[in-house]
């Protein structure tokens, strides 16, 4: 990341990054003014993602805030940083785009980032699939918020868990649908 060029988004898949290299990275991505970050395998714990909910909160009002966070497959990631991320997510004006694709949330962390919604009016896509340990509880989170919340921006929910039944994926799919009319 020394380079004098402009950088848009990091992607980091399948590696290690210690809190050491988070902070060195948040610090370059506050210098370059990077707007989205994908850490993917990267063992990110729920202090981490912790630190990049502030991170997410300390952009949001910058020339070139984070727009995309993607924390895909980091099973370190649980209930605990959901919440710490609905938190930001709640203040944020920016953030268009969360994955946190097959962490270990469950359906405490899925309320949270629910509730996220009913104040949130910038994201677009949730991606929360394969996250096993959210059931139908945590799913009727997500259509509580959607229709009493008021949310009109989300476009996209992915909450494919086998916890999950069938019929109310469907009926989360018909409301996050009928939202794009």
């Amino acid at each position: 990341l020394n380079t004098p060029e402009q950088i848009n988004d990091i992607q980091l898949k399948g590696c290690q990054v210690s809190d050491l290299e988070l902070q060195s990275l948040l610090k370059a991505m506050r210098q370059r003014g990077v707007q989205g970050l994908t850490l993917a395998r990267c063992s990110i714990t729920d202090a981490q993602a912790a630190e990049l909910a502030r991170f997410v909160q300390e952009r949001d009002k910058t020339a070139r805030p984070l727009q995309q966070l993607g924390l895909d497959g980091n099973e370190g990631v649980t209930d605990k940083a959901a919440t710490a991320l609905s938190v930001a997510l709640r203040a944020n004006s920016t953030l268009t785009e969360l994955s946190l694709w097959g962490s270990s949330i469950g359906d405490a962390g899925a309320t949270a980032l629910a509730k996220a919604l009913r104040s949130n009016r910038t994201l677009k896509q949730l991606w929360l699939g394969e996250c096993e340990a959210v059931t139908d509880r945590g799913a009727a989170a997500f259509k509580d918020a959607l229709t009493a919340g008021g949310n009109t921006a989300l476009q996209q929910l992915g909450l494919v868990c086998s916890g999950v039944s069938d019929g109310v994926q469907s009926e989360l799919e018909d409301l996050v649908q009928s939202q794009r009319r």
